[in-house]
């Protein structure tokens, strides 16, 4: 019974060493990221119109910016936006020393499309047109990282009507389970762009 007491107390105790691990590297996180915030105004502006990458080819071009910060000599920021039909995103990537420490996706999506009927025209014409959506889904996700390393991944989601603004600063973050490997294409894209941006340095 005593050695039970003891692994339950040695349990607490290790969650809340890994608890206050995990919030120290939040907290670096953020401060890098200010810190980033704050020198761009001061890079270098790369932009690109014409880069793809072949493994991740949605049938559009996406629009680069990255920010070169002549006093540190490295990329620290890429914002990479896309946009078609009636889908649209932009990624924002933070990077120090080579190492991605912060992502922030905002996308939007249609949820729920008019069908022909309710577009009083046939269905052939409503493919040509390329149809009307009824509601947008909103979305939001931070990566947290240190050394490449996700620490914490937090989304929120909202479905609206088209036709009303979406709030997403009243709606709560959930936090998701970090799964080893499902981030490993995000890293790969992020590597084969700043390969390509460096070279136009």
């Amino acid at each position: 019974m005593k050695n039970n007491f003891l692994l339950l107390l040695l349990f607490i105790f290790s969650q809340q060493v890994i608890s206050q691990t995990s919030e120290e590297s939040i907290a670096k996180v953020r401060k890098m990221y200010k810190e980033t915030e704050n020198v761009l105004k001061t890079c270098k502006i790369i932009k690109s119109t014409d880069w793809v990458d072949e493994d991740q080819y949605n049938g559009y071009t996406p629009e680069i910016t990255a920010y070169y910060d002549p006093r540190r000599k490295e990329i620290v920021k890429i914002v990479e936006y896309g946009a078609a039909d009636w889908h649209e995103y932009r990624s924002s990537y933070y990077l120090r020393g080579g190492n991605l420490f912060f992502v922030f996706i905002e996308s939007n999506s249609a949820d729920e499309m008019f069908t022909a009927d309710e577009m009083n025209m046939s269905e052939e014409e409503l493919h040509e047109s390329g149809g009307e959506a009824k509601t947008m889904n909103y979305s939001e996700e931070r990566i947290y990282l240190l050394n490449w390393k996700v620490i914490r991944d937090l989304t929120k989601q909202k479905v609206v009507d088209v036709s009303e603004e979406p709030n997403l600063k009243e709606i709560k973050n959930k936090e998701e389970v970090i799964v080893p490997g499902v981030y490993e294409g995000v890293f790969s894209h992020l590597e084969k762009m700043l390969t390509y941006l460096k070279a136009k340095i």
